[in-house]
């Protein structure tokens, strides 16, 4: 009779499930990606913003602050549960952004070239559904003002 050596079926047993908990983490990992409920593309008038979505406390507390940079055609978009005046500042901020309040995909407010320094609240005094935060002279460049319309697509 044959005899198979226990750690011949061992170091198989373990590179078995080795292998079944990689291609568990990566078919996880591709489906977390493909569905990212959070990556939006943003439309308003002709200019088309790749978003990241932030809609707990703890995210819009961080939002784009400690940051180096962003896109040029991306954004950050603070979603609300509820319609309500929404004040911004520019903690850790490395960079300038204008901000673009919402309320029901228009555009209520826009307020422009608010540099990294800016020690102050940021608040236009409107209720908001959603503030959208883009890099300075996006608003300028693609001409969003009040009554603009948005609007979002999930994916690309």
């Amino acid at each position: 009779m044959l005899k198979i050596n226990p750690r011949f079926y061992k170091s198989k047993f373990n590179l078995f499930v080795m292998v079944i908990i990689i291609a568990a983490l990566l078919f996880v990992s591709a489906l977390y990606f493909l569905n990212d409920e959070r990556e939006r593309y943003i439309y308003i008038n002709d200019c088309k913003f790749k978003v990241e979505t932030v809609d707990d406390s703890q995210e819009r507390f961080l939002g784009l602050g400690k940051r180096e940079n962003m896109c040029e055609n991306c954004g950050m978009l603070f979603e609300f549960s509820q319609a309500g005046e929404y004040s911004f500042c520019m903690r850790d901020m490395k960079f300038p952004l204008d901000f673009i309040w919402i309320l029901d995909y228009n555009v209520i407010s826009v307020i422009e070239n608010v540099p990294c320094n800016f020690k102050g609240n940021i608040n236009p005094r409107v209720s908001a559904d959603k503030v959208l935060e883009l890099n300075a002279g996006m608003a300028e460049k693609c001409g969003i003002k009040k009554g603009d319309k948005i609007k979002y697509k999930k994916g690309d």
